[in-house]
Order: C-alpha cells, then structure tokens, then sequence
C-alpha cells in the first residue's frame, strides 16, 4: 500500500474548508434573502469534483480503502443534495425522508474532518472549524427564517414526520 499523495490531500482538504464555507455563506445569504441563496449551495457541492479527483489519486495512487472512501461520501452526499434540491426541487425535508438525508450529510461532514486529520493536525483543525461555522450558520439561519426550499409536497407520497 502506498501513501496518501500530496496533491490529493490538498484536493480533499482545500475542497472540504471551501465547501463548508460556501454552504455558510448560502444559510447566511437565505437568512437575508431567501431567493437566490442555492447558487451558494450549489456552489459548495461542486466542491465534490475536486474531492472525487483526490479520491481518484489515492485510488490510482494505491493508497487505503479509507483515503479513497472517506471523500467519495461527501461526494455522494453532494449528488444526494443536487438531485433532490437541483434537479427535482422536492422538499423532502418536511417528510420521513429528513433522517437519512441528515446521516448521510453529517456522515459525509465527518468523513471530511475525519480525512483532514488523517492528514495532519492543522488540516484537521481547519475543516473542524469550517464546520463549526458552517454550523453556526446553519443554526442562525435556521432560527432567522427556517429550512427547507418549499419544493413539492411530498408528504403524501414519502409520508409526514409526524408518523
């Protein structure tokens, strides 16, 4: 097995603080001006080509199944994220479907801090404080106006929280 490479370590770890913060920025920007904030999602997503091109390298590279594994959930979480807010606009945060999609995107937040610090300490420590501010964002914005997109209703179809 050989070592992690350089190149995809800076991929992954840049990728993953820019992510975090261009997530921020979009639950700041919704909590001003709820229209218009995805782009800045969207934006933080796209941080999953530069992390499938470090899990490639790694792959290529022959490193551990968890340098290669690791970024690809967040790029899966990323897809996730872009189908159902992009593409379908559902707002299946309002339905039974809320807990998986919230495992799998703090799996996908953890798995990058948990990378970083594969890394070294001081990546570790800077995609940890991007997502304690992606997290404050979160949270201030969601006290501010709320979360959710208001897409289709499907309640009906994936069933309310309440059941």
């Amino acid at each position: 097995m050989m070592e992690r490479s350089a190149a995809a370590d800076v991929l992954v770890v840049t990728a993953s603080v820019l992510a975090e913060l261009l997530i921020a920025v979009m639950f700041l920007a919704r909590a001003e001006r709820p229209n218009g904030s995805e782009r800045w999602g969207f934006a933080g997503m796209a941080m999953a080509v530069p992390v499938t091109a470090g899990a490639a390298i790694n792959f290529v590279n022959g490193s551990s199944v968890s340098d290669v594994v690791l970024p690809l959930v967040f790029v899966l979480y990323a897809a996730v994220e872009v189908v159902f807010d992009g593409v379908l606009t559902v707002d299946f945060r309002a339905t039974r479907w809320l807990g998986p999609y919230l495992l799998l995107f703090y799996a996908a937040q953890f798995a990058l801090i948990g990378y970083a610090f594969r890394v070294g300490t001081v990546p570790g420590v800077a995609v940890l404080v991007s997502y304690f501010v992606c997290l404050a964002a979160t949270m201030w914005s969601g006290r501010k106006v709320g979360h959710g997109r208001g897409g289709l209703d499907l309640s009906r179809q994936l069933g309310p929280l309440d059941e």
